[in-house]
């Protein structure tokens, strides 16, 4: 059986006494979020030309991707052992490139780095730069592979 616990600290006041209450809490039928098998992944995954995935990213949410050529030009946040990545598609059809936003949970990459990468579509994803708000395609990253570093 494949069962996970929580143990749940609820702080209790009463007349005159203060405590804590610890329940257990059976989390097996809580689905664990952004665990998908690799391998999978990868077999299925598909380069989708931006503009259509942008324009129809509610019809390929959950679905996997690849794209070559990637180009992390940003890392807004590191924190609990994940790293928020904004990364540039370098593609022939647009002028700077177009962007996605992805978390990865791995090894560490930098800024500049080039990369190919494999993830699930999980919708868009708002962020303010400093000329205003950006929404971009958003990918659960499941593997990168460094083509190119950034020293």
């Amino acid at each position: 059986m494949n069962r996970r616990t929580a143990l749940m600290a609820i702080p209790t006041v009463g007349l005159g006494s203060a405590g804590v209450v610890y329940y257990d809490i059976d989390q097996s039928d809580i689905p664990v979020l952004n665990d998908p098998d690799v391998e999978s992944v990868k077999e299925n995954a598909e380069t989708v030309p931006y503009d259509e995935l942008y324009r129809n990213v509610s019809e390929y949410k959950g679905e996997p991707v690849t794209y070559s050529n990637v180009e992390i030009t940003d890392i807004p946040e590191s924190k609990d052992g994940y790293q928020e990545f904004i990364l540039r598609l370098k593609t022939a059809d647009a002028r700077n490139g177009h962007y996605l936003y992805g978390l990865w949970n791995g090894d560490p990459f930098r800024e500049d780095d080039m990369v190919e990468l494999w993830g699930t579509v999980n919708g868009t994803k708002t962020y303010l730069t400093l000329t205003g708000e950006k929404t971009v395609v958003e990918v659960d990253l499941v593997d990168m592979k460094l083509i190119n570093n950034s020293n």
